[in-house]
């Protein structure tokens, strides 16, 4: 992601969870998450579910989203605390993307369902045309 963000016009930020100190440091990633909420239009979670991960996302930052910022989750639900998303996602004022959620599946009462500003998915790309054909030949 660090390098690819070197490419785009547009400014991008990115956050590096798993080694801040690593090269991506060198390509202008934020030390704070906070600072990347507080500066992001939309924040996209690409984070793998780790003890570091774990509700790594929570109401400190979700209420650093400026109105119209949207926030997509497809890595793992448990990465950002479902209890802090309901609440700022009732305000409306944030736009929301989830392929994984905490728990998954998401039961059918959660307030997420019913808000007009939250799109769920399935978390199930693994299991299309390629992503079948990807498994066989792994299997093979």
């Amino acid at each position: 992601m660090a390098k690819r963000k070197r490419e785009r016009k547009h400014s991008q930020h990115l956050h590096e969870t798993v080694n801040p100190d690593s090269e991506a440091e060198k390509l202008d990633v934020e030390k704070s998450l906070e600072e990347l909420f507080r500066r992001s239009d939309f924040v996209s979670v690409h984070a793998p579910m780790t003890e570091e991960t774990y509700r790594m996302i929570g109401e400190p930052q979700l209420k650093l989203l400026h109105d119209g910022a949207v926030l997509v989750n497809t890595s793992r639900g448990k990465i950002i605390d479902q209890e802090a998303l309901v609440e700022e996602c009732k305000k409306g004022k944030i736009f929301v993307a989830l392929d994984v959620t905490d728990p998954e599946p998401l039961p059918a009462d959660s307030p997420l369902r019913k808000l007009k500003n939250v799109i769920i998915t399935p978390h199930i790309a693994g299991t299309g045309r390629y992503g079948a054909k990807k498994i066989g030949e792994m299997t093979l």
